[in-house]
């Protein structure tokens, strides 16, 4: 009889498991923009087309990353992943900051550890921002 007992939450776990509807894992990438009068971040976009965010990721992915520390400055923006579903807390952020130099239109990424930065030259801050701009327009 214990032989059963102990059986049983081990059923009921694989009885929920099979009724289960699979998730919608489709995920948001939710751009803020640092405000320096308020000193904050604020919403500046959130892109839900998968395939922008698709490209996106395999854009940062192919960049050339160091291991060279980004600057210790308040980056301008950050990236961050958010379940389209709020109910699905399975996806956890993964933050990419941005640092902007207006004067030569250049950019330092940094992964969310700031131990690791890629440049991104003039043409890839374009590219970067071409796949955002078309993002928010759909």
């Amino acid at each position: 009889m214990k032989k059963y007992i102990l059986l049983l939450p081990f059923v009921f776990l694989l009885i929920s498991g099979c009724a289960q509807q699979p998730k919608n894992m489709n995920v948001n990438v939710v751009v803020e923009r640092y405000d320096t009068i308020q000193e904050d971040y604020i919403k500046f976009m959130t892109v839900k087309d998968q395939q922008q965010i698709k490209e996106g990721k395999k854009f940062v992915k192919d960049l050339t990353w160091s291991n060279e520390a980004p600057p210790r400055t308040i980056p301008n923006y950050r990236f961050y992943d958010v379940a389209e579903d709020s109910a699905d807390f399975d996806i956890k952020p993964v933050m990419y900051y941005v640092w902007f130099d207006e004067e030569t239109a250049t950019a330092i990424i940094s992964k969310d550890d700031k131990k690791t930065a890629a440049a991104l030259d003039n043409a890839q801050v374009n590219a970067m921002y071409d796949l955002l701009v078309t993002s928010s327009k759909k």
